[in-house]
């Protein structure tokens, strides 16, 4: 934070004291810490966390967020219904169900101020599961949110020039799409040259 302000280095939620190795399984621990921290220091209505190979346009976020009512809204592309994996990178071992419920998927999500104050308030009774996205859907599912859907929150690396997010990018993709929204508005292509 020091040179930028811009990156927040943050310790267990759950045993405070102890540093936190930034592997894949640490990912809810992770966020729920990037949430208490930003609940402790910083006035906002929403906050959005996004993945690392994500192209986000903040100004249409914004722009749908304008006319979304703020109580317990969760805003993001959907997962309805999904088998719970047994073997692989993903599996899960702890969560007996045979599907999650809804969660939000890996491109990222905005949640309300009362959500975020809900989970932190409620850290040391939440369980940690094997990723971060399915681990918010089954902390959230106790409450009920309001799940404002939205398909421009891309999920598969596709691009439609009306996009909030979309996902599973690598670098030279990125900074493709944002020389196409610097030179023509589309992220998605600006035409014959």
């Amino acid at each position: 934070m020091s040179n930028h302000g811009d990156i927040l280095l943050v310790h267990s939620a759950k045993s405070p004291s102890l540093p936190l190795t930034d592997v894949y399984r640490n990912l809810p621990d992770k966020l729920l810490s990037f949430y208490q921290w930003t609940a402790e220091n910083v006035a906002f209505d929403y906050i959005g966390k996004t993945d690392d190979d994500s192209f986000v346009l903040l100004e249409n976020i914004l722009q749908v967020l304008d006319d979304t009512t703020s109580k317990k809204s969760w805003f993001g592309n959907f997962r309805l219904d999904a088998p719970v994996a047994r073997w692989g990178k993903w599996a899960e071992l702890d969560y007996t169900a045979s599907a999650y419920p809804a969660f939000a998927c890996g491109g990222g999500y905005v949640l309300s101020h009362d959500l975020v104050r809900w989970l932190t308030s409620n850290i040391d009774y939440l369980h940690v599961y094997q990723g971060e996205d399915v681990s918010m859907g089954i902390w959230l599912s106790a409450i009920l949110p309001k799940l404002i859907q939205n398909r421009l929150w891309l999920c598969d690396g596709t691009c439609d020039p009306s996009l909030l997010v979309s996902t599973q990018l690598n670098s030279s993709s990125i900074k493709r799409m944002w020389k196409n929204k610097e030179n023509c508005q589309n992220p998605c292509w600006c035409g014959p040259t």
